[in-house]
């Protein structure tokens, strides 16, 4: 997610919700009692700020490789219900 303001105008423009402000700086969730329990350490967290974090895949090299530019979704004859992408 790069521009999670533009995301989430998105988002509320196709739910038809009206938009609000959102703070994209100062964010912090964690459920941690109910992850303990269901063994899911970690599920509900949220960390506090919005912002891309660039990770290693986990897919073996050749097979990442294979489909590192493969973004069908992008193409529109693809998209045939007009879908919209964010």
């Amino acid at each position: 997610m790069r521009n999670p303001l533009a995301a989430m105008r998105a988002v509320y423009q196709f739910i038809g919700e009206p938009w609000f402000e959102h703070d994209f700086e100062s964010l912090a969730f964690s459920a941690d009692e109910f992850d303990a329990r269901v063994g899911m350490p970690g599920l509900h967290s949220v960390r506090p700020k919005v912002e891309p974090i660039e990770r290693s895949s986990i897919l073996p090299r050749e097979i990442f490789g294979r489909f590192v530019n493969e973004s069908f979704w992008m193409d529109p004859k693809n998209n045939v219900s007009q879908v919209p992408i964010v």
